[in-house]
């Protein structure tokens, strides 16, 4: 209760933030104006700083101290800028600052709040190290930079543009016919009529780290993936809430005094109220912000006569009463008594916010759809050779199978085996298996559907029925998807995986295992912009060229030739051009091109030269042969007589099989590899795709001897996109050594 009692009276000012006197300035009165460089030497400071994110701070004095000796009194080179200087501007503009705390050498807690004078861990005795520090990166500072631009200030309008747009539809027709965002749920309508969150206000989710008031296909990329702390490891927490204290004490002193906000777009001063309208988690994960266990029975409430379709709504008022019976226990047996009856264990962190910026308990907390899959086991009583849709239950067809999935691996762009349990079940359950187990699975009828559907209904609600309190959450969590969606919007838009793949990310960037938590504390930190690999070409919105590139010109033949002549159109001879490997997409994708990655061995590959792309209003996939640049004639209107264009050559694929994408309800989309060969703008290039080979006997009941080909795309890409280039660091194609 100390740390709640602590939010509810938090300011800005308090010593447990520890913010220095510039960051709380810039919290009250932030900077008035454009950020401007006109210093060349500050410049390339921040060039070798980002430039240099993987490398050592020896590696960055040792270029600038090189710099300063080789072009010694050039303009700008005394105003290069020292490691700690630069990274120190670099949080400035982007809003990191950093706040350490003390915690135990075990990991079992924060010196904070009740602990914050001990010098000696009251779990284990550990005595308190000052090295062993645990970081929080508070949120106030890094919302104030997106108003620094212009651009991002605008992309912050969205939130309330689209809640306009919702409240004018409802006033129409009565109700919303689309939720394909959180605004669109009736938690965040509702908060809104209500006037909590206000047309100025910033709305938060904790735990995945983003903002609401970005739309959804910029608030999943990890460059606006805010994280609020690290925390160093690899011990299991033993006291979470003296580590979330730090964040959420910031956030509830914001919540008080308000966020004073200068927004470029339009050169005004407001002061925005923060509002939290989600606390995320994954299952196991969320009983640490709602004090709820996972597993337990109260007496009398393996009752059987709650029915699955008319489930009551988890409400604010019937916890409250819970959590107020709990709070007022008058011994240790009463308060382990009403644990039990309530499942409640403790008052969590968030009652300590202003229930006037908070959606409340249990209402923000949210659904975990990351982990609803899992192993279905044969009862004793029943026999699995019965199964008659378990194809794959004997060793032989397993095998092959596993061999089959194997090979397809070498022709997707990224390991199937990889450190995001969740991205490979996605990978394989809506990606490879529809293909691989095409001409396996047994036909299935409109009969077997309404028979499966009958089944799975009944099962359902026997199965919650008379053991609703003895079964896995992700059996009991179905029946509330649909609730959930229309209070909170689709799921997808609060699960776990943005926060998932961000921490994978990370881990990834470590590049010295020998210190793995203080370094990935630092990858998070380094995190704001970083620059195009170096010798690339920026094609503009977010496209570029990479390495390798041909080093002498060239006259194209054939149906190459022919594709580029006819991009030209009448008049101009065909140009000589020069190849260029690779392509920077805006969602960090990085399509390779024939000419460079069929150098390596198949075993060695990791396919990526197949694209999705727009050709003649339509979507089409191909394969890329090259990326190159010509010169074509501007028109009447341009300023000067010929433009420059990025262009790929592609051989094309065929359509999808009809028949088969129908039969599949567009789960396989099989194609055939064509000899057209087109030629199109690098920024018709939507995506990479898997293509991978599989030879069907199609529904005209002909197998095609060569083979055909099904289209694989990354699953949730829109949303999952990361928003840099997942350039290998170690990648020889990523240096600019022409040939």
């Amino acid at each position: 209760m100390e740390y709640i009692l602590a939010l509810k009276n938090a300011l800005l000012e308090d010593p447990i933030v520890k913010l220095g006197d510039d960051a709380l300035e810039r919290l009250h009165n932030p900077p008035k104006g454009p950020i401007t460089i006109d210093s060349p030497g500050i410049r390339h400071s921040i060039s070798m700083y980002l430039a240099l994110e993987h490398a050592s701070q020896t590696a960055y004095n040792r270029i600038m101290r090189s710099t300063m000796l080789n072009f010694a009194g050039a303009d700008g080179v005394d105003d290069l800028l020292s490691f700690y200087k630069v990274e120190r501007l670099v949080a400035g503009y982007t809003g990191v600052e950093l706040i350490k705390h003390d915690m135990c050498l075990n990991s079992c807690l924060a010196f904070m709040g009740p602990f914050a004078d001990l010098e000696t861990c009251p779990i284990n005795g550990h005595t308190k190290v000052a090295a062993q520090m645990f970081t929080t990166i508070p949120i106030g500072p890094q919302l104030q930079a997106l108003y620094q631009h212009p651009d991002s200030a605008h992309d912050m309008r969205y939130l309330h543009n689209q809640v306009q747009e919702v409240l004018a539809g409802l006033a129409q027709t009565g109700e919303i016919p689309v939720f394909d965002d959180i605004v669109m749920g009736h938690d965040a309508i509702g908060a809104v009529l209500d006037r909590d969150i206000k047309e100025d206000d910033i709305v938060l989710m904790v735990s995945l780290d983003v903002i609401i008031n970005l739309s959804p296909d910029k608030r999943y990329h990890k460059v606006h993936v805010h994280p609020g702390g690290f925390i160093l490891g690899p011990n299991k927490l033993k006291n979470l809430d003296s580590f979330l204290v730090v964040g959420l004490h910031h956030l509830a002193a914001l919540q008080n005094e308000g966020l004073v906000i200068w927004d470029s777009s339009c050169d005004v001063t407001f002061t925005s109220d923060l509002y939290l309208i989600f606390t995320t988690a994954d299952g196991p994960g969320l009983i640490y912000w709602d004090g709820m266990p996972l597993g337990q029975c109260a007496p009398g409430s393996d009752h059987a006569d709650i029915s699955m379709f008319r489930l009551p709504p988890g409400g604010s008022q019937e916890y409250a009463d819970n959590l107020r019976h709990l709070v007022s226990s008058l011994s240790q047996r009463q308060l382990e008594m009403r644990r039990t009856e309530t499942s409640i264990m403790k008052p969590p962190l968030i009652l300590g916010l202003n229930p006037s910026r908070c959606l409340g308990v249990p209402n923000c907390m949210t659904t975990d759809i990351m982990h609803l899959a899992g192993n279905l086991n044969c009862a004793a009583t029943d026999d699995v050779t019965t199964w008659d849709w378990a194809v794959l239950h004997d060793v032989e067809a397993w095998s092959a199978h596993g061999e089959l999935v194997a090979q397809s691996g070498l022709f997707l762009p990224e390991k199937l085996n990889t450190s995001y349990k969740t991205w490979e079940f996605q990978l394989y359950t809506f990606g490879l298996a529809p293909g691989l187990l095409y001409n396996i699975l047994p036909d299935i009828t409109i009969e077997h559907i309404q028979e499966a559907q009958t089944l799975l209904c009944n099962w359902e609600y026997e199965f919650e029925l008379y053991h609703i309190h003895f079964i896995r959450p992700c059996i009991h969590q179905t029946n509330h998807l649909v609730a959930e969606t229309i209070c909170k919007g689709p799921p997808i838009c609060y699960a776990q995986w943005t926060m998932e793949r961000t921490i994978g990310n990370l881990g990834q960037e470590i590049h010295q295992p020998s210190r793995p938590y203080p370094n990935l504390l630092q990858e998070g930190l380094d995190e704001p912009s970083k620059g195009l690999p170096i010798g690339a070409i920026d094609s503009g919105d977010g496209f570029a060229l990479l390495c390798k590139c041909d080093k002498y010109a060239f006259s194209p033949v054939g149906g190459a030739a022919q594709a580029i002549l006819d991009y030209l159109g009448d008049g101009p001879a065909l140009p000589h051009i020069k190849h260029w490997a690779r392509l920077l997409l805006p969602n960090g994708q990085i399509p390779w091109s024939v000419w460079r990655e069929t150098l390596k061995p198949l075993d060695l590959t990791r396919t990526s030269r197949n694209v999705k792309i727009k050709y003649h209003r339509e979507v089409w996939f191909g394969e890329v042969l090259y990326f190159t640049g010509i010169s074509v004639e501007a028109g009447l209107d341009d300023d000067c007589d010929w433009r420059w264009h990025d262009v790929a050559l592609i051989q094309m694929y065929s359509h999808p099989d009809d028949d088969l994408l129908q039969l599949s309800s567009h789960t396989v989309t099989s194609c055939s590899h064509l000899e057209d060969i087109c030629i199109v703008s690098v920024k018709q290039i939507l995506s990479v795709i898997a293509m991978v080979p599989h030879k069907p006997i199609l529904p005209s009941g002909v197998m095609d001897k060569e083979g055909q080909f099904f289209m694989l795309e990354k699953p949730g890409l829109d949303l999952s996109s990361i928003g840099i280039a997942n350039v290998p660091a170690d990648d020889k194609d990523n240096v600019p050594d022409i040939e």
